[in-house]
């Protein structure tokens, strides 16, 4: 009852983000860092995969930059890739077919799932190869994700496009009132090197490896200069830090206070009023 309570009483009093007009998200060149409206490119949204079907891997061309094609590593053709979004007590099952050149797996980071079904290195699936993921979705709702996590391949593989959201719902939290639907966004974060545009060239030097491989043109949702037009409403972010090593700071150009209700595990005991915060890799 106090996650309950201390949730629907920050809800109350703006928690979250509440919006006195509508604005747009994302930074852009300007000096106050807003985009002024209808520049830019509109955030995309990956598809949603519907449960029991495939999950193919292989290569495609993407129109990440306008009018330039980008070969991306993606699941389904799409990038990013397809956001599972599956009730807490479901069984969750994909057959993944690899049609890439090199081996591959999926792991489902944050779940709690049985050994064969983690996507360990140990158990990578062969070019030309398939495999059937299926587990009970055991976890509270929440944010979490998947990814490669091929031996030695992780990281290229995320880079070039291999990752998406894996969303946990819980009809038990629809009476706190939370943002849904249209309101409840998903913001994955990554960085890409702006000299290899418009490809995602993975090409890590020695320091890169003992660091980390860091981009500086920021891509949210594989949209590069994204903005997206809120409504006078409440909303809900999904923030999910996919970038190989990059650590970010989160704050409204304005710096106005916004809430964090929740981690990669699930909802906090308490909505925690803030105006920044800094996101490590991997988590959401």
């Amino acid at each position: 009852m106090k996650r309950r309570e201390m949730i629907f009483r920050a809800l109350q009093t703006g928690a979250l983000l509440t919006l006195a007009n509508p604005v747009q998200l994302f930074a852009d060149k300007n000096s106050k860092g807003i985009f002024p409206k209808g520049t830019g490119n509109p955030l995309r949204f990956p598809p949603v995969f519907n449960n029991g079907g495939t999950m193919a891997l292989g290569t495609a061309n993407v129109n990440v930059w306008p009018g330039q094609n980008t070969e991306t590593l993606s699941i389904n053709g799409s990038y990013p890739g397809p956001s599972v979004v599956i009730e807490k007590g479901s069984t969750f099952t994909a057959n993944f077919v690899n049609n890439y050149t090199e081996p591959a797996t999926i792991h489902w980071h944050g779940l709690n799932v049985p050994e064969l079904m983690d996507g360990h290195p140990k158990d990578s699936i062969p070019p030309g190869g398939n495999y059937t993921y299926t587990f009970p979705v055991l976890n509270r709702a929440g944010t979490y994700f998947y990814h490669s996590h091929a031996d030695m391949l992780t990281a290229e593989h995320v880079y070039k496009g291999f990752a998406g959201f894996f969303i946990v719902d819980d009809p038990a939290e629809i009476g706190l009132g939370l943002p849904r639907g249209n309101f409840d966004i998903p913001l994955c974060i990554q960085d890409r090197r702006s000299v290899n545009i418009p490809q995602f060239t993975y090409n890590p030097f020695m320091l890169d490896i003992m660091h980390g491989f860091l981009g500086d043109a920021p891509l949210i949702n594989g949209t590069p200069d994204a903005y997206f037009d809120l409504s006078r409403t409440l909303y809900r972010f999904r923030l999910l830090n996919g970038s190989n090593a990059r650590i970010y700071k989160i704050a409204f150009s304005d710096n106005r206070p916004f809430h964090i209700i929740a981690t990669d595990g699930g909802l906090k005991d308490e909505a925690v009023q803030v105006t920044s915060f800094f996101y490590h890799r991997g988590e959401n």
